[in-house]
Formats: C-alpha cells, structure tokens, sequence
C-alpha cells in the first residue's frame, strides 16, 4: 500500500532539509515505491550523509501513520530502541548509534486548512547497506563452508549481544547485516526495536503473543512468556536455529515444522489459554512446564529432508543434530551457551576441509597414477617402434 499521508509529508520535507546542522542529502530507505512495501513496523528510515564524520548513517524516525500514533507499546519500544544501542557502543560487532533520541517538529495541514506542529521523534545510526538475503534465498550459489562460516559470524554477533545481557528477540535475516573493514566481514545484527536489556523495565503488563516476528519465535514466546527476561535469550536461540536450517533447506523452518506436527497450532493454542491465567512470572515458567509435559508429547524437530536440503551428506547428521537443539520446545534442552553452538559449527567445518583435503589427494594421486601410465604408454610406444624399426634393418 502506498506510504502514509503524514509519513510522506515527513520524506518530502526532509528532502530539502539538513538535520541537526549534520546530516543532509535525506533520502527514504525502508519502503519500495514500485512495489509499495515498506519494510519495518516502528520507523521510518532514512538514509543521510553525516556531515561531520563524513559517512552514511541511517536515520530512524517514528512511524507517523495514524495507528502507530496511537500505539503506546510501539513508541515506547522505539524509544527504548537508542537506549539499547546507548550500552553497546564500541563493540565491534554491534550496531553503534550517531545522535541519541531527539524531536523533530513537523508541519503538518489538517482538516481546514489549519497547520499543526506535530513533535516526531528520531535517532541516528550507523548506515550498513549490505544484507545477508542471497545467502538465503539463493543458498545453491555458495558452498556449505561459506555459510557455516556465516552462521559462526552470526552466532558471534547475537553473542556479543547476550554478553551485554540484550537479547534481540526479533533475529531473523532480515535484520541482519555485513560491515566490512580493511576487507574484513562482520555481520552486525540491526533493528532493535523489539530487544529488551535484562534490566529494562515491561512496556506492558502481558505479553500474550511474541514481541517478534511470529515465524522466528519460540513456543513460550508465542504462549504468553515473551516479556520473560530470564527466557529472552532462549528465544534468540530458537531463531538461530530457524536461520541455520533455512541456511541449508529451501524451506522455511516454520513450515517444515508445522508440516511435520500437524496440529501443531492447536496445542499451542491450549498451552497459550493455559498459561494466560497465571500473572507471576516464576508462575508462569512452572506452569510452562506443566504444559509441557502435558502437550508437547511427540513433538518433532523439523529434518532436513534429502530432496530439500543444501547440506552435504558428510555432516547433514551434526547440522541436524544443531538445529534440533537450538529449536526443542523446552527452552530448558537448548544449548547452555552459544560457545557450544560455534564449537558444533567449527566441528562441522573442520569436516568439510578435512573431506576437501581428502579429495584433492586422491585427486592428486589420481593425477600421479595418470601421469605414471601415460609414461609408461610412451616408453611402450617407443620401444615397440624401435622393435620393428631393427626388424626393417633386419630384412634390408
């Protein structure tokens, strides 16, 4: 659909403005005008030029369509967005702010003919223009090396995160990035508008559904335990787990679940109504394991089927066995810590180098036995023709 009304006054404004006395050359970022799609829920984004340190950043403004206007929980969540990147800066595979949260007053006509200054809030940060998509969508262009190392840079970000006691809460590939230095890759994970420090206070008394893109989310965050900070990071599990069977399956991870756990939705359905009437938090994890053992009986971890998936028959078992752990349904049987994911991850590439060095000898003493007879063929040769060349003489 196309842009908001007050969303385009917003981008025809800034064309001709310089925010801040810095940043200048403001051009919108997040939506396609040809397709009409706009990508994120709580900003509009800008692309600009810093004018002081010389580079591209992004500028992130509130959404000022009518319902995001209205929605406390989405403009408390944005603005709790540059207090999250506040405690991360001068980490090196993190997201760093420019500029903190500040107001921005738009002119605005209403019904009339009457002009208002409606106060809009913004912040800035790093511009990082080169997304992960193709590793994705186009998985057959790169080898199985290439995108474990990816997903080890990936986990290594979400880490770097968790070391800082954020979780994201809302890790998908989409809001993932690559930033290169001196040709170095570091994958950078970005839009943090759903994350949550183990500190900040609930922006809302329930969470009855994921803070999160529902594909990505975990069982417990779709049943009411998403404001749990304890869990959060168990969340962020399961989406690595989502991001590294997509990695090496044509599918999403969401729909090869519910394809194998036919039903699947429903017994969600009645652990969410279960746990909806407990309020303590403690509570309601005690309860989650009640539900547990009560509903998740036979519950099964997507396969990574021959005809769908990318990964090498070498080390599908241990990509699996990954998968399997990162997304169980109890949050409990998930890995301990994201050392151990990367450890599995190093193992499955030490594999596949391994196996590639195996192959290039037998290649090679391939080669040497070639090379042998073909030496041999030609000695043959010539001593042959040397044979009837002494007959010749011989009959002369």
């Amino acid at each position: 659909m196309p842009l908001n009304p007050n969303n385009q006054i917003l981008v025809d404004t800034l064309k001709s403005a310089t925010l801040d006395a810095r940043f200048e050359r403001i051009e919108l970022a997040n939506f396609n005008a040809m397709s009409d799609v706009k990508r994120g829920c709580f900003s509009i984004v800008f692309r600009a030029h810093d004018t002081v340190d010389n580079k591209d950043v992004a500028v992130k403004f509130y959404d000022l369509s009518v319902e995001s206007m209205q929605d406390e929980y989405r403009r408390q969540a944005f603005r709790r967005e540059p207090e999250i990147l506040s405690k991360i800066v001068g980490i090196r595979r993190c997201l760093q702010i420019v500029a903190p949260l500040k107001q921005y007053r738009l002119r605005l006509l209403v019904d009339g003919g009457t002009e208002v200054e409606v106060p809009t809030e913004y912040f800035v940060q790093e511009w990082i223009s080169d997304d992960l998509d193709c590793y994705f969508l186009e998985q057959e262009l790169f080898t199985a090396e290439e995108k474990l190392l990816l997903f080890n840079e990936i986990v290594l970000a979400v880490e770097a995160l968790h070391a800082k006691d954020i979780s994201h809460r809302d890790l998908k590939f989409d809001n993932l990035r690559m930033r290169f230095v001196d040709g170095e890759r570091t994958v950078v994970v970005i839009d943090f508008g759903t994350a949550a420090h183990l500190t900040t206070p609930h922006l809302q008394s329930r969470y009855e559904f994921q803070a999160g893109h529902y594909r990505y989310a975990a069982p417990e965050a779709r049943c009411g335990l998403a404001g749990n900070r304890e869990l959060a990071r168990y969340c962020d599990y399961y989406a690595l787990g989502c991001m590294l069977f997509e990695l090496f399956h044509r599918d999403q991870y969401f729909v090869a679940h519910q394809r194998c756990n036919v039903g699947f939705d429903i017994r969600l359905n009645a652990m969410r109504h279960f746990i909806a009437g407990v309020e303590k938090e403690d509570a309601q994890v005690e309860a989650w394991q009640q539900v547990l053992a009560k509903f998740a009986l036979g519950v099964a971890g997507a396969p990574l089927n021959e005809d769908g998936t990318s990964a090498p028959p070498a080390i599908r078992a241990l990509i699996q066995e990954l998968i399997w752990g990162l997304t169980h349904i109890d949050f409990r049987k998930r890995p301990n810590s994201l050392s151990l994911v990367r450890n599995r991850v190093w193992t499955a590439i030490r594999i596949l180098r391994s196996e590639t060095e195996q192959r290039i000898r037998l290649e090679r003493a391939k080669a040497i036995r070639a090379a042998r007879l073909e030496k041999l063929k030609r000695k043959e040769a010539t001593r042959a023709l040397m044979r009837l060349h002494k007959e010749g003489q011989h009959d002369s």
